[in-house]
Formats: C-alpha cells, structure tokens, sequence
C-alpha cells in the first residue's frame, strides 16, 4: 500500500477511535479552563490582599503613594461616593438615577481619580470602589484597570472582593479537580480500548513493507477450503470481523466486535515436553501457522518474544481453534520430541510483559507432519476480556471514589467565615494540637489569641488558619519606649511563624481604651506599622479591640460618640485606621444590656429575634447588635474616622453562671444567629453590605476566670464536647469512611497505573536544607528513635553523629535523613597504624547500614587541629578513601573538622591563614580535598567571639542583624562575623594549596543559658533562626558570592553531662523534646 494512503488511514483510524469520546476532550478542556481561570483568580486575590485601601480624601496624603514616582504604578484600592461632572461647562451638576461615565471618573474630588476604556453607567451618589494601577499625571492621581483583576468598579469593598475571590477560587479550583479527573478516567478508558488500534495504524505507516509481505505455505498443509471456518485475512480495509471468526483481541464473534483482523503483536513462547524438560531450541520463521498464516518473525527462547499477523478461525460448531504446524521447517530437535506443550501469549509492542488483550492456545504437536487440524480451545489467562473487564471496572471504581474524594474535599476544604477567641485560662484544656484538630473538625478557619503563646502559634504551623495575635497589655509601656522594643517583640514573637502560620492582624492591647495604657496605644501600633512597612508585610494588619464602655452615647446609634477619657487616644487611632484601612476591632455583647435592664433591652431584640423594630430616623433596627455597631460609627465618624470600617473581635452569651439570664439554649440561639448575622453580608443599618469579620466569644468554658459568668461562654467544655450546637461537626466517623474511601481510591489509581503504564510513582518530600548536631552527651534524651522522628516532623533531613553509635544507625536506616558521620578522635590513633585498621572500622561502622543511610560524609576528628591527634588524620583520610574507591562509593566523601582555632590570622578575612601548628597538617589535607572534590568541614561560632569582646564586636554584627557593614576588607562589605570567619577559612584554604575547596559549616550556634547577659533565650532563637535563613537563603559570602555552603545547627538537645552550663544550653530543643526558641 503507498504510504499516503497508509497515512490516511492513520489518521482516520486515530480520529473514529476518538468519536465516542469527545466528550473526555470536552471535560479536559473545561478543566484546562478552570484551573487557568483559578490560577487567574488566586493571583488576583494575593495581589488585591496586598493592595492598601484608602478613602479618597487620604490619596495625596499617603505616603506609602509616592506622589513624584511616576513611571512606576502602584495597585490600590479606592472608596468614594459617584458624583456628576459636566464635560461642557465642568461644574457640579445634579442627575437622576445614574450618571454617564465616559473616560474619566470622579470620587468626591474636582480631579481625575479614574480613567475607564469604555462607557459605564454608574448610580450617582452610590459609594463604589475602584481597584487599579494608580500614578500620577500631571499631579492628579489617576487610577487605571489592571488586567490581571476582574474587578474595575465595584460596590464591593476591599474585604468583600477578598470574600469573594476566596469563595470564586475554591470553586474553581474543586472544579478543575473534579472535570479533570472525570475527564482523565473517560480518556483512559478510551485509551485502553483504543491501543491496538493505534498501534497497528502506527506500525503500517511506519513499517509498511511487513503489512505487505506475502507469506507462502505449502499446498499440502492447507486445510480444505470451508466457506464457514475458513478466515476472510484483511489487512488493512478489513471490515467487521466475518461470521463464525473468533477476534484475537477481544475473543468476541462478528456480533459482538468490530475489530480489525490484522494485528501485530510480541509474543512470548514457552515450550515444555510431557517430562517437564524445557526445550532450548529455537522455532525459526514458517514452523508455526494459525490456520493459512504463518507466524512472521522468529521464536526465540532465549529472548522470548516474537511478532506476527495473526487471524484464528473458529470452528462453528465445536467452537475450537483450528491450529497446524508446518512440516519441514521447525528445528529438528523439536520435531523428535513428542508431547510437546507450546503455549503463545500474545503481547503489545510497548511492553512484553502486558497486554489486555492476550490470550492462550495450548497445542499437542506430533513427531510426524500432520495435514489435519488439531483442534483446541481458546483460553483466556490473565490478560483476557475478563481481566480487562475487571481492570476496567476498577478505573470506573477509582473514578468514582476521587469523585466523591473531590467533593468531600470541596465540604473538608469550606471553613465558615467566623472566627474563635481562643483563651487559655484554664488548668484543664487541652493540648495546642487538639483545639486545633477541633477547629479543623468544625471547620472554624480563623483564631484570635490574646498573646503570641509559643505552643499555641507552633500548633498551628501549616494548618490554613488565619491567626490575629494580641499584643498583651502588660507589655503596652515598655514597647511604648522604643521602636528597637518593638522591633525585638515582633522578631522573638511573630517573624519566627510568618513562613507557616497565617498571621494576618495584629492587635494592640484589649480593652484598654478608655484607661491609663490606651496613651501607649497610638505609639505602639506606629511602631508595629513601621516594622511592616519596612519588611514589607503588606498582609498584616495593625489594629486595637476596644470595648462598648468606651461609648459615652450609644443610643439612638447615630448619636454613638467615644466618653472624654476615649475621644483623644481614639482621634489618633482613627486617624491612623483611616490611613492604614484597617478596621477598628470592638467587642459587642448584647448580653450584658439584656442582663443589666431587661425593660429596655428585650430578650428578643437582644437575640437577632426581634420582629418590631427600634427606628433612628429613617433607619429600622432589629437587633441590639446592629445598634451597637452603628454606635460605635457614629463615634468613629466624630473624631475623623467617617472611612473606618469595623470588626467585632469579641461577641457571645454565657451558658450559666447568671440565673434565668444565662442557659445552654440562650447562648446557643444568640451565637447562631451571630454567626448567620456575620457570614450574611448584610452590614448594618447604617452601613448595609458592608463586611463585618466577628469573632464569637469563647472557645472553651475557662475555670481560672473570675466566678460566674466569665467561666461559661465557652462554645466547647475542656473535654472538647459542645455545650450546645453552633458549629456543624464534620462527624469523625464520615471521616473516617471518607478516609477509607480516599485511601481505595488511591490504592487501586495506583495499581492500575502501574500495571497498566508501568510508571514509577516517587513521593516528593520537602525538606529544610539545614543540619542539626544530633549529641548524646545526657541521662535524660528520648530515645534513638523519637530523636528521628523529631527530625523528621521538622523537616530536618540532615543530621551529624559524632560517632557511629549503632543504636542511632539502627534508628535512621530507611527514614531518609542523610548523615555525616565522625570517627572519634580517640579513634585516630589506632587508625592510622595500618589499611586493614581503617577496613575493620569501615566495615563494621559503615557498610551494614549503606543500603538504607545515605551518608554523605564520614569527618575524620573533632577539632583535633591544632593538636597533638592533628598529625593522625591525613593519614585516615588516606586509608578511607582508598576503602570507598574500592567499594566504588563515589558519593561518600571524606573529610575533617577544624575549629576557629586552627586560624593563625582571622582578620581582615582576606589574610586569613592556619596558624603555625595547623598549616603543616592543611598542606597535606587542603590539596587531598581539592583533588577530592571534598568540602572542609569549619566550626563557626560568632558567639564566643562577642562574648570575649562585647566592647570591640556589636552585637548585632554577630548575630546576622546590622544594617550597616561591620567591616570593610578592599572592595568587600561584611554586615555580619560569620561570612567574616568563613571567608577567612577560605582564604587560608587557597594559601595552603586548596583553591576549588568549598566549605560546611559543621557547627554554628548560640547557647540560651550560662553566661549571664550574654545568653538568653532570646539571642539565642535570633542567631540560630538568622543563620538558618543565611544558610538556606544560597547567598554564599562576599568573596565567594553565591556559593553553597552546608550548614548544621548546634546541637539538638541541652545535654546535661556536658562540662559546663554553657555548654549544657546550646540545644534547640529541652530533652522533653518541647522547644528551647522557634527555628523551624
């Protein structure tokens, strides 16, 4: 057949293949779409996150919108209220419903705040957002649509685009999900039936001489000719399957399949006398026919595979496979043996392992050449129409439960807009991991915590819940004093978090206004804002919680105004809310009007229930707490705060503790309607659909409160039971079943992907690139193993062993923690004697353990240079190395550890050299490791050199903080004494003949306790914590910018049978495994 028309016939064999499965394109399509709409919209809502939200009136009065920076736009966010301009006689003029908007847009102004593409009809007098690029222009602020945004104009705030984006993105991303694996299960399906099809169309197009081929067979083996049994060969236009033919893919009549007859295939042959002797000969080209066709290819039992054009006749009545077996031509070997068993497993190309649509003939082949057909029945083996069935029958099962997977995902994925103050006055709650497995279960997705607890932020690391942390009141003066006092509060107590704690608000001080510290209020809130300004955390907000008694006048609402002692500091803060967009957090509790005068405050109206309204002029409330809200607007609105929005940070109703007042029912029919009051969206009176966050007061039933009613507003008891239903529970038993689902779904994905596809599947992990020094110098560590696994749960996948002790080897093997492993110094001696010394020490330290510890490198000492045992180590290091060679271990590097010690000059870095007793020793080792390819391996410890010269090193030079360089060697800055020593190390290295040598900081730390002022807790997390993110940041050093430096934290643990209490203090962890300061 002419290629051409082979080509035709490939492609409209690929294209009626795909006609019954459109619709798996459709859907794959959709998700496609889907997906890149949600990427669209996520990056739309970081960016409009990010974007600061100021009123009109605050445009030119912002200094973060630099006013004479013109070429470069800023994307902001803009409320005001639509006003008319004529473009005539460009004076103010009254429309009725709407206003024509063409090109240009105006907020409240007589300059140009806005410049659209195209007409608008926007609602005169309606207040609107614009959100866009925003520049000057001839000095007038313009604002322009971004591209990336899907909103321009909106009646929407910043805080409701946030909603809804959040809401669009979860949709659409569950969307894509759900399409795409639907349309995956449906294009699988149509690949797995389609295979063949294509792989022959393939095939004669590439090889089109094979499909051409005329095979000849003697005219004495031929059967007599049948109309009904004989097989119609079609080789390339076959058309259905002729009557009573039996199809070798799928084992169906002409009824039931509409395959094409001619097929090729790998076959694998096995051939086995009676005796059970396996026969080693070979079945060469024309032995074997089925029926008039004779196998093309060779037999080979050594290979085991074979290709041929295969048609099976089917006999109609006994319905047996008639197969013949040339005379002449097989092996003579074969032909003597009798009763032999040939079984022929057909095969695709791709793998000769699998294929769905095998089968089986089984034949008894005669001594003598036989003219009749020997009959036998088609059997079907592990690849038969049964096995596909059921193999498809397991995708649809797979499809289904990822179906359902996804949509309890979109369910697990949902968390209710409201937040939970989660207080911690109690001696009986439980533990930081299971409040928030709690808030997981009843899908709560944001926490307010009145202090940054330690143990509270670092449960909550990597759980998507947002977080607004306190600054406690106690601590409102002494951060009042300085911004340095700030600047330490945010570095010990947030920074550590924000990579994976969602901290989005901060607020300063809790119901502190009016009274004596609401005066440090204003300043500490500057302070924090100018921390964030300049590390540039634009996603966190700064605010303060004041409380209904701060209120002079809180009725009717439009009269709400601060009392005297509020009304200044409230000036200030309003001031700076206005400039920032951020909202003032209040706490709201109708409860305590109910319960003080029951007459004018009615159970009903206090409850969201009220069905008569309480007017204030033209405006209808139904609720206390709307009424308190629109209060505390009115008072905002008093002392220049008119733009200010609100959150409500506290808001609830006890469940006890106050007589007829306070009942599980009481409490649980006002948070609910709270809960539904907040998530509405509806606003308030005054201000209708503007958003309001709230906060339902409190989590759990707290006994070290005062007596009362304060012990009772707990939405949970310490036993984490409800008090009442508020929040839907997602029942750990329907989580279990969807657990068990899930997993069914994955198992039997990946069995049918494998089996099918032969794909390997690796887990990714991610992993810190940072060491820690793991010592067991202490009668009170954990044990070997909960050591590894709090590695792992770090994310810690390099550790350093001081030596090969066999328990902790025992305990890393197969956990995926790569070490560096150290000969002990009283070991060198001993070693260094003879190469069979260092084998033994290899092979019992080192080889049993390769297989499943990835070693990375084996250090030879412990700061022994300078020292007597310095002499010892090249000669270890020579001894070692030849022992890897001989393994072939090429990723095992061998090494030593030198201490600061061992620098002769240290300053400048560039004259840094061994000293006298230690250059010798590095003039063997430094070139050894230069050939080697192998790093040196530097202890680094800024700490002892402050601690020796608190006079002459600043502090923040030592501890990676100092804005300004601390020294300056020719043309290189050093802003911190850690990249000072390691530069010195290198260029000692390159004097002692090392150029290509690179370096791993082996130990580097600071300890917590044991010298006085110079150690503390807090110095200690700020070194440790910056030279993490120094050495996992890439940067190098200035003179060897870029480079990749290893580095390990020391140590792990404090360990108590070290010698002084110095010592004893440099762990990251307490041995209870509780941590000493935040790093990871």
């Amino acid at each position: 057949m002419p290629r051409g028309q082979i080509l035709n016939s490939l492609v409209s064999g690929l294209a009626l293949s795909f006609k019954s499965h459109l619709v798996g394109f459709a859907l794959a399509y959709a998700a496609v779409l889907t997906l890149h709409k949600f990427s669209s919209y996520s990056s739309a809502l970081r960016k409009i996150r990010k974007a600061p939200s100021v009123k009109v009136s605050g445009l030119r009065s912002n200094p973060a919108l630099d006013q004479s920076d013109q070429s470069d736009a800023k994307l902001i966010v803009v409320r005001g209220i639509v006003e008319a301009k004529s473009a005539f006689d460009r004076k103010w003029n009254s429309f009725k419903s709407g206003v024509l908007v063409q090109n240009t847009l105006h907020f409240q102004r007589t300059e140009s705040v806005g410049v659209l593409d195209d007409v608008k009809i926007l609602p005169l007098g309606k207040e609107i957002s614009a959100v866009g690029l925003y520049s000057f222009k001839n000095g007038v602020p313009v604002i322009r649509p971004c591209k990336d945004l899907p909103y321009f104009l909106s009646e929407m705030s910043k805080d409701q685009m946030v909603v809804d984006l959040i809401l669009r993105t979860k949709i659409l991303f569950w969307s894509g999900i759900v399409l795409g694996s639907i349309s995956i299960g449906v294009l699988g399906h149509s690949v797995a039936r389609n295979w063949n099809r294509w792989k022959v169309l393939i095939c004669k197009y590439l090889f089109p001489q094979q499909g051409q081929r005329q095979q000849s067979v003697p005219a004495n083996v031929r059967p007599e000719s049948n109309a009904e049994t004989e097989a119609e060969v079609r080789v390339d236009g076959a058309d259905d399957v002729p009557m009573h033919q039996l199809c070798v893919v799928c084992h169906t009549s002409r009824t039931q399949c509409t395959k094409k007859l001619q097929i090729v295939y790998h076959y694998v042959v096995e051939l086995r006398s009676t005796c059970g002797m396996e026969q080693r000969s070979f079945l060469n080209q024309g032995d074997l026919h089925l029926d008039n066709q004779v196998l093309d290819g060779d037999f080979n039992l050594t290979t085991r595979r074979v290709s041929g054009n295969v048609v099976v006749p089917v006999d109609p009545e006994t319905k047996m496979v008639c197969f013949k077996r040339e005379p002449g031509g097989a092996n003579a070997e074969v032909r003597t043996r009798s009763l032999i068993d040939l079984k022929v497993y057909k095969r695709s190309y791709w793998t000769p392992n699998q294929h769905p649509g095998s089968h089986s003939l089984y034949s008894m082949l005669s001594s003598e050449p036989s003219n009749k057909c020997t009959s036998f029945e088609p059997r079907e083996d592990r690849h038969s129409i049964g096995y596909q069935k059921a193999m498809a029958v397991l995708q649809w099962i797979a499809l289904i439960l990822s179906f359902l997977a996804a949509i309890q995902g979109v369910v697990d994925g949902y968390s209710v807009d409201i937040g939970v103050n989660y207080g911690l006055l109690g001696d009986d709650l439980p533990k930081p991991r299971e409040v928030v497995n709690l808030f997981k279960a009843y899908g709560i997705g944001k926490v307010r915590l009145f202090n940054p607890d330690p143990d509270v932020l670092w449960a909550l690391r990597g759980q998507n819940i947002d977080v607004m942390v306190g600054v406690p009141n106690e601590n409102l003066k002494a951060l009042a004093e300085s911004q340095g006092a700030v600047n330490n509060w945010f570095d010990n107590n947030i920074e550590p978090y924000l990579n994976d704690v969602n901290i989005y608000f901060i607020t300063v001080g809790n119901e502190v206004i009016p009274g004596p510290l609401g005066n440090y209020v204003w300043q500490v809130m500057q302070y924090l804002q100018n921390i964030l300004d300049e590390r540039s955390y634009r996603g966190i907000k700064i605010s303060t919680v004041i409380p209904g008694t701060a209120l002079k006048t809180s009725f009717p609402p439009s009269k709400g105004a601060f009392n005297g002692q509020s009304s200044g500091v409230m000036t200030s803060i309003c001031g700076f809310l206005l400039f920032r967009g951020s909202p003032l957090m209040i706490n709201v509790y109708p409860y305590f009007a109910y319960a003080s005068n029951p007459t004018k405050a009615p159970l009903q109206y206090a409850l969201f229930n009220s069905s008569t309204p309480v007017h204030d002029g033209n405006l209808s409330y139904y609720s206390l707490f709307d009424a308190t809200v629109d209060a505390f607007i009115s008072a905002m609105e008093r002392v220049g705060g008119a733009g200010v929005e609100v959150g409500v940070s506290e808001s609830g109703w006890p469940s006890a503790g106050n007589g007829i007042f306070t009942s599980p029912e009481l409490a649980g029919t006002y948070n609910r309607n709270f809960m539904k009051r907040v998530t509405s969206l509806k606003g308030t009176p005054k201000r209708p659909g503007h958003y309001i966050e709230g906060f339902i007061f409190a989590l759990f039933n707290e006994n070290q409160k005062p007596a009362g009613v304060e012990q009772n507003f707990g939405l949970f008891y310490p036993t984490m039971k409800p008090v009442y239903t508020v929040l839907y529970y997602k029942a750990l038993s329907d989580q279990k079943v969807m657990a068990v689902l899930q997993w069914i779904a994955f198992i039997v994905s990946f069995l049918a992907i494998i089996y099918n596809h032969n794909i390997e599947i690796v887990e990714a992990k991610m992993t810190l690139d940072i060491g820690v020094n793991y010592g067991t110098l202490g009668d009170n560590l954990p044990s070997h193993e909960d050591v590894v696994q709090l590695f792992k749960d770090n994310h810690i996948n390099k550790m350093r062993l001081f030596n090969p002790n066999p328990e902790v080897l025992k305990a890393l093997m197969g956990q995926g923690i790569s070490i560096v492993l150290g000969i002990p110094n009283e070991d060198l001696a001993s070693l260094s004697e003879s190469q069979e010394a260092v084998d033994q020490w290899f092979a019992v330290n080192v080889q049993p353990y390769i297989d499943d510890i990835e070693f990375n490198y084996i250090a030879v000492g412990n700061e022994v240079i300078p020292g007597e045992l310095g002499s010892f180590v090249w000669q270890v290091m020579q001894y070692l190395q030849h022992t890897i060679d001989e393994y072939h271990y090429q990723s095992l590097k061998v090494t030593t550890v030198l201490p600061a010690t061992a620098l002769g000059v240290s300053y400048p870095p560039s004259a840094g050299q061994f000293s006298g007793e230690a250059a010798g020793i590095m003039a063997s080792i430094c070139p050894f490791l230069n050939y080697q390819g192998s790093p040196l391996m530097i202890n680094v410890y800024p700490y002892f050199a402050y601690a020796a010269k608190a006079s002459d090193i600043p502090l923040d030079y030592a501890q990676f903080t100092a804005t300004k360089p601390g020294l300056q060697d020719g043309n290189l800055s050093y802003y911190n004494l850690f990249d000072a020593t390691v530069d010195a190390f290198f260029s000692a290295i390159e004097k002692s003949g090392g150029p290509d040598v690179a370096v791993v900081v082996s130990e580097s730390g600071w300890p917590s306790a044991g010298n006085g002022d110079f150690t503390d807790t807090e110095l200690a997390g700020t070194y440790v914590r910056n030279f993490v993110r120094h050495i996992t940041s890439n940067v190098g050093t200035p003179k060897r910018p870029g480079a990749y430096i290893e580095g390990f934290v020391f140590a792990m643990f404090n360990e108590n049978q070290k010698p002084s209490e110095e010592e004893q203090n440099f762990g990251i962890f307490y041995p209870n495994k509780k941590p000493v300061y935040p790093v990871f």
